[in-house]
């Protein structure tokens, strides 16, 4: 595999896990109806999470999977062992949450649409990574 493309595998799966996310907040969307105000802090968790964690999370990967050695270039080499052990964190957090009854839908709901579309949106990054990479490379080969 090259390492442009598992920045695209990346993508990919930042962009199904965000999907994921989405619609387990869909499926908590609150009986009392839409409010705008849910829209406003969905927003504000998703510049939290998107400026602050994914996307400089994004471009850190990007570089490591750059420096990886041909040989290296394994297809799960998208995401570092701190990665795996933080994503593996947050989706047994987040089942146990949801399954525990302790915390209402509503606040389900808006975290989750902020996160998943946070999540969505640094597949996004990768994809815009992937194909600035490429420009990169173009110029490696005109010089």
């Amino acid at each position: 595999m090259k390492r442009k493309t598992l920045i695209l595998l990346a993508a990919l799966i930042w962009m199904m896990a965000g999907t994921m996310v989405i619609k387990s907040g869909i499926s908590a969307f609150p009986e009392s109806g839409f409010k705008y105000i849910y829209f406003g802090i969905s927003a504000l968790i998703f510049a939290l999470f998107f400026f602050k964690v994914f996307s400089p999370l994004a471009t850190k990967n990007k570089n490591r999977i750059m420096q990886l050695k041909d040989d290296e270039v394994k297809f799960w080499k998208f995401l570092d062992i701190k990665g795996y052990l933080t994503m593996a964190f947050m989706m047994t957090f987040g089942i146990l949450l949801r399954k525990s009854g302790m915390v209402k839908d509503l606040y389900i709901f808006v975290f989750y649409i902020g996160l998943g579309a946070a999540l969505f949106s640094a597949g996004i990054k990768y994809i815009y990574l992937y194909f600035e990479e490429g420009k990169e490379y173009a110029k490696e080969d005109i010089l």
